[in-house]
């Protein structure tokens, strides 16, 4: 890997974390923890494991072009990502508090 090379590899292990936080929703809602508005959690959750994907693809894509607004939009990426997951988190979270 040259110097200049952005490590897409971080994100790979996010993209899996997210994709099991995905399954866990599921799992919640398939087993009856989670009644109401599951479908809309399952729907954040897999909405933050797509987002955490593009990570892939735009440092992916900074390797080969090696624009600088690319670093940007994935810092922008990021915390959108951490958002996105903490509405769903505490959505899920009140959710099984009350049930």
């Amino acid at each position: 890997m040259d110097e200049g090379d952005f490590d897409f590899r971080p994100y790979s292990l996010l993209c899996a974390h997210k994709k099991m936080m995905t399954l866990r929703a599921k799992f919640l809602m398939d087993k009856g923890y989670v009644r109401k508005n599951a479908e809309k959690i399952v729907w954040k959750f897999a909405e933050v494991e797509k987002k955490a994907h593009s990570l892939i693809h735009m440092s992916l894509y900074y390797n080969m072009t090696n624009k600088t607004n690319t670093i940007y939009k994935i810092l922008q990426q990021i915390d959108d990502i951490e958002s996105t997951e903490r509405v769903a988190l505490e959505h899920l979270i009140l959710l099984l508090e009350n049930r």
